[in-house]
C-alpha cells in the first residue's frame, strides 16, 4: 500500500467568490462560528458554505475573490453520518468591481496612472 502523509490527506483549497457572509454565532463562552458562502466561475456553479470556528476571516466582503483553505469533517451520531466543510484559512485575492478583479495589492488610482504613462 502507498504511504500517505496524513496531515496533508485533508487539506483542501477553493478559489471563488465570496457571495454571503452570515454573523458570527456564538457557540458557548468558549466557541464561535461564522459562515463563509463562496461560488466559483465554473460552468455549473455551487454556492459552498465553509465554516470558521474560532477563526477570524479579516475584512471581507461581499464580491471579493478569496481562496479559502479547508479540511472535510464528518461525524456520526447515531448511525447517521454528518459532513461539513471546516475553513482553516481565507486568503483576500482581490475585490469585485463590475465584473472585473481588481488585485489587493492595486488600487484604482495606480492603474490610471500606469494609463497615463502610455506613449500613445
Amino acid at each position: 500500500f502507498p504511504s500517505h502523509d496524513i496531515t496533508q490527506m485533508n487539506r483542501f483549497q477553493y478559489d471563488g467568490k465570496v457571495v454571503k457572509i452570515y454573523p458570527e454565532e456564538k457557540i458557548n463562552d468558549k466557541m464561535t462560528k461564522r459562515i463563509v458562502v463562496c461560488t466559483d466561475d465554473s460552468g455549473y456553479p455551487q454556492q459552498v458554505p465553509f465554516e470558521f470556528v474560532n477563526k477570524t476571516i479579516g475584512d471581507l466582503h461581499v464580491g471579493d475573490r478569496v481562496l479559502v483553505h479547508f479540511d472535510l469533517r464528518v461525524t456520526e451520531y447515531k448511525g447517521k453520518h454528518y459532513g461539513a466543510i471546516s475553513g482553516w484559512a481565507i486568503d483576500r485575492m482581490g475585490e469585485q468591481t463590475d465584473n472585473v478583479v481588481v488585485p489587493k495589492n492595486i488600487t484604482p488610482a495606480h492603474i490610471i496612472d500606469e494609463i497615463d504613462d502610455l506613449p500613445f
